[in-house]
């Protein structure tokens, strides 16, 4: 006797298999909404966004001037003002994360320089969302905030 029929035996002629529809059991749920315009109130772009801002925040910083196409070494001062003091209210880490947020959300990003007496920088400031326009004056473009 083969090994199939012992088996026709035991449990019959095997039936016809009824095919039918399924359904993944579990909690997620697929939602679509419209786009009101927002990109940051979206979970997935603000976790994208997050993580590049903070690896963009671990950056060492380096001020590189370029006098006559040639690299030369920027000002060191700079370099450890927008490091560890940009401004008045917050650190340098705090001000390298914003920038970064800034830039993916809008792809641009202005910061205000504060200079004291004599012109020095002594304060980097990033600029909110604003509108703004570009005006010529006198052979120079300008940048005009509303």
């Amino acid at each position: 006797m083969e090994l199939r029929n012992i088996f026709r035996i035991l449990f019959g002629r095997v039936k016809g298999v009824i095919t039918g529809s399924w359904k993944e059991i579990g909690s997620y749920q697929s939602i679509f909404g419209t786009f009101n315009g927002d990109l940051y109130s979206n979970d997935l772009v603000r976790s994208c966004i997050r993580t590049l801002a903070e690896h963009s925040s671990k950056a060492n910083v380096r001020v590189i001037r370029r006098v006559n196409g040639k690299q030369e070494e920027g000002n060191r001062l700079l370099e450890r003002m927008i490091q560890y003091s940009p401004n008045m209210y917050m650190n340098g880490k705090d001000f390298l994360y914003k920038i970064r947020t800034r830039l993916e959300l809008d792809n641009i990003v202005f910061i205000y320089i504060q200079r004291d007496d004599i012109g020095r920088c002594s304060g980097l400031y990033p600029m909110p969302r604003a509108s703004y326009e570009a005006v010529e004056s006198h052979g120079e473009l300008f940048i005009k905030f509303l």
